[in-house]
């Protein structure tokens, strides 16, 4: 055998290494005309892509090298060009690019997912000869690959649903936590209880104090609140709603990526601020506010924010003068906003009630109680009636929940892609 021969049956014995993988060439079909001198091999999870000396755009391949790119149509953003790899030549000798896949899509496919390859100059390979009917020429499946990758994505997004339930129900816990306590303090759990509510007795000879016109009810509900924060703040257990000074210094430790790009966080941020501009206004005055009512216009002198018991495992830490973990840091910020934001809102609601129930005393004796006597029962009702909006969200949340884990666990059942060498340029592809 002479010397060109050897070399050249060694060139034919190529064995090409991706990642831990070998794909032999050497079983492979040659490049033709069909297939514009070019080869595209699956194996595994890996593309090769070859190309003989007498290809236009050799030279370029060999020392640009080029990137392989899918594409495919999704639910919510249409279709999409994703680059799954890029690949440049080992030396200057060699005429094959190597393309390690991915496990996964970006996103769920809904149809066929397009391979092809493409050039740094943004040309598109051609991998076949074009036909009569003029289909295209560069695009290529890779079947197997499609329906792992498609399930992986799939299943991927299954799992963000989840997550995204979970917090939702933890949200709603919370939610039906506090408003149980509104219910609580009312008295009255039921439409029933709130109609049976006896109609007030009160005089209408004074105003009393706590009887807070409805322009100045917001200001005083703030007040109140306000000063509630700031019992909290003179605790040393962290058990208690914080101030928001405090609670910017802690929610800046989470990092910027997050704070910046999560839209709960984003969210968080604008509450915080202003609950800043709340307390910068309002914990001035009340000192003064003290000194002139030994009793609040609601609820109690010493009455601080518990905080919900989700939020132990920070408020230890802090007691403890360490830093919260960073997944408990948000939790902790948005429970202690939450807690004052609905006291604010509990609070103009009381004042309201009473505000109400001075005018209609205020008025005749009958139609007083009355008016006074319907306000409770609504406000009630009310309480009520948002109590049972959120256990039905909850118990709508957990069904959810289980709906989307047993989708998700046949979901995330993989298979291994075949081992056995694929020619794709005749696997033609197209998302019409």
């Amino acid at each position: 055998m002479t010397k060109r021969a050897t070399l050249l049956s060694a060139r034919l014995r190529l064995l090409i290494r991706v990642g831990g993988l070998i794909v032999s060439t050497a079983c492979l079909a040659a490049q033709n005309k069909d297939t514009l001198e070019t080869k595209v091999v699956a194996q595994g999870g890996s593309v090769v892509l070859q190309w003989s000396k007498k290809h236009p755009w050799s030279a370029r391949l060999q020392s640009q090298g080029a990137a392989l790119i899918a594409e495919y149509r999704t639910k919510t953003r249409g279709v999409v060009s994703e680059v799954l790899r890029t690949a440049v030549a080992k030396d200057s000798d060699e005429r094959a690019l190597a393309f390690r896949l991915p496990d996964a899509l970006t996103s769920p496919p809904e149809g066929p997912v397009c391979l092809y390859f493409q050039l740094p100059s943004r040309q598109v390979l051609p991998v076949r000869r074009a036909t009569d009917s003029g289909s295209d020429t560069a695009r290529f499946r890779y079947d197997a690959w499609t329906r792992e990758a498609a399930k992986r994505a799939n299943a991927e997004s299954l799992r963000l649903n989840v997550e995204v339930t979970r917090r939702k129900i933890a949200v709603n816990a919370q939610d039906r936590a506090a408003q149980q306590q509104i219910v609580g303090r009312n008295g009255r759990g039921s439409n029933e209880a709130c109609d049976a509510i006896p109609p007030p007795s009160l005089a209408a000879s004074e105003r009393p104090f706590d009887a807070v016109s409805p322009n100045e009810q917001p200001d005083i509900a703030t007040l109140v609140c306000t000063l509630r924060i700031a019992n909290g703040e003179a605790d040393d257990d962290f058990e208690s709603a914080r101030g928001p000074h405090f609670l910017e210094t802690l929610f800046e430790q989470i990092p910027e990526p997050s704070r910046l790009g999560d839209p709960n966080l984003i969210q968080r941020r604008r509450q915080l601020d202003g609950f800043i501009r709340d307390w910068d206004r309002w914990s001035p005055q009340l000192a003064a506010y003290v000194s002139r009512y030994r009793t609040p216009h609601f609820g109690a002198r010493t009455d601080s924010l518990e905080l919900p018991a989700t939020t132990a495992k920070a408020a230890r830490a802090l007691a403890q003068g360490r830093r919260p973990d960073a997944p408990d840091i948000p939790g902790y910020v948005g429970s202690s906003i939450e807690s004052y934001l609905r006291c604010v809102e509990d609070g103009k609601k009381q004042l309201q009630t009473k505000f109400l129930s001075w005018q209609a005393l205020a008025s005749s004796e009958p139609t007083r109680v009355r008016a006074a006597h319907q306000q409770l029962v609504l406000s009630c009702k009310r309480d009520v009636s948002k109590l049972e909006e959120l256990t039905r969200d909850g118990a709508a949340l957990v069904k959810q929940l289980e709906v989307e884990q047993s989708a998700l666990e046949p979901a995330a059942a993989f298979a291994v892609l075949p081992t056995k060498a694929e020619v794709l340029n005749d696997a033609a592809c197209s998302l019409q």
